[in-house]
């Protein structure tokens, strides 16, 4: 191959690489432009190109939707979303991605019936430890169904945390599900204990005014 060959094959090749970087580069600034301006409909038309799907793959696409439907509380389109995802052919991995970071969504809106479906394929994709703190989630704060045993589990939890440990909104949480028990159960002063601890272990996350309302309801 003669020498101007070559050079033209390494161009060829080049122009390959910097041109899909490029396009990607362009969709990524666009998509921040319009979250910034809190534009979602620009943001969606964006993520659902052909050609930004080709780029960046389809779950990463609608994993940008997902975020979309999560700023705007638009939790039918969410669960549009992730029943694409859980239903899909994607792998073990995306699909825990999806359930372990929509789970909080829907034990905040108290919605029992999806709550079951992400547990379902949570205890079908995430580890032990993630799928065991999540059901405790649901009983405590979904349907109510916490039993004294599952206090005294989360309890012993508690106990066996590193007072210097950095994972403050994992305990938080399980700070505000003691405390709502309590307050359930007519143990102010239990509640009330627990669920000032909370505050101030989940500050700088939505569910700091949750504890807080809390607190000032009872």
């Amino acid at each position: 191959m003669s020498k101007e060959a070559l050079l033209i094959l390494l161009f060829i090749l080049l122009m390959a690489i910097a041109i899909p970087y490029m396009f990607r580069a362009n969709f990524q600034t666009k998509l921040q432009k319009c979250k910034a301006n809190n534009d979602y409909q620009g943001a969606l038309k964006i993520v659902e190109n052909r050609f930004y799907v080709y780029l960046f793959g389809r779950f990463s696409s609608l994993m940008e939707k997902l975020q979309i439907y999560m700023t705007t509380n638009n939790y039918d389109k969410m669960k549009e979303v992730i029943d694409t995802v859980i239903d899909g052919s994607f792998s073990k991995k995306e699909k825990n991605f999806v359930c372990s970071n929509s789970f909080f969504f829907f034990v905040d809106a108290k919605d029992k019936q999806y709550c079951k479906k992400l547990l379902d394929c949570l205890r079908k994709t995430a580890d032990i430890d993630e799928y065991e703190f999540d059901t405790l989630l649901y009983r405590f704060l979904v349907d109510d169904s916490a039993s004294q045993s599952d206090v005294e589990h989360v309890l012993e939890m508690l106990d066996m945390v590193n007072p210097s440990s950095k994972n403050k909104i994992q305990v938080g949480m399980m700070q505000y599900m003691l405390g709502s028990y309590y307050l359930n159960h007519n143990e102010k002063k239990k509640g009330e204990s627990f669920l000032n601890k909370a505050k101030l272990n989940l500050k700088q996350t939505p569910y700091h005014s949750k504890v807080k309302n809390l607190l000032q309801e009872h």
